[in-house]
């Protein structure tokens, strides 16, 4: 019976890990077509929104992240190019964003985060050059780098929140399933496990 209960528990956690999953997945690969089909429409602000959100759907391999990263910075150049340096600073920043956000088990993709960094150095003293003459591009450049460069610091309470949640997602999953046929009470657990399952999410979002 007991072997039985530890199956049902593993079965449980493996669907609902397999169904987050395939949600993140499916999620991306939308929101990178609808990104696409907004940049060929000439709809760029649009693309930009929908490139984020695809990049931040993120799970490590899945090709749409990567790619959508890549569209934010072609983005950024072609804003470069027309001269609209504020939407090129947004669109670097963003794929700047997307990239550390994702960066859960390792450091961003050093090739991805160096364009990042120089695209959002150099359009924001463009910018700066644009509205005030008398500024020297490269050296704010230089100086934008190095900023840009700096390592963000994962809050480590939501780290820890994460790690707790996920852990009292778990134990009240398992506890429902060992004690299901001795009686026990479901909604409360039920409603345990769907509350730290929703903050394991929150956090990872926010982290």
């Amino acid at each position: 019976m007991k072997h039985r209960k530890i199956f049902v528990v593993a079965g449980a956690i493996l669907v609902l890990l397999l169904a987050v999953t395939l949600r993140i997945g499916v999620a991306s690969h939308q929101e990178l077509s609808a990104g696409l089909s907004a940049k060929e429409a000439g709809r760029l602000p649009a693309a930009q929104e929908h490139f984020l959100r695809a990049a931040r759907w993120y799970l490590p391999l899945l090709p749409s992240c990567r790619q959508a990263v890549e569209e934010l910075l072609a983005l950024g150049e072609a804003f470069v190019g027309q001269s609209d340096y504020p939407r090129a600073v947004a669109a670097f920043d963003d794929a700047r964003g997307a990239l550390w956000a994702t960066a859960w088990l390792a450091g961003p993709d050093a090739g991805l985060l160096g364009r990042a960094d120089d695209g959002y150095a150099r359009s924001l003293a463009l910018w700066k050059h644009e509205r005030h003459p008398d500024t020297v591009v490269e050296q704010d450049a230089a100086r934008y780098r190095q900023v840009a460069a700096s390592v963000p610091v994962q809050n480590p309470w939501w780290m820890l929140v994460m790690g707790l949640s996920f852990v009292g997602y778990v134990v009240a999953l398992g506890r429902l399933a060992w004690k299901w046929d001795d009686g026990i009470r479901k909604l409360p657990h039920l409603a345990v496990a769907g509350g730290c399952f929703a903050l394991w999410i929150l956090s990872m979002l926010l982290i």
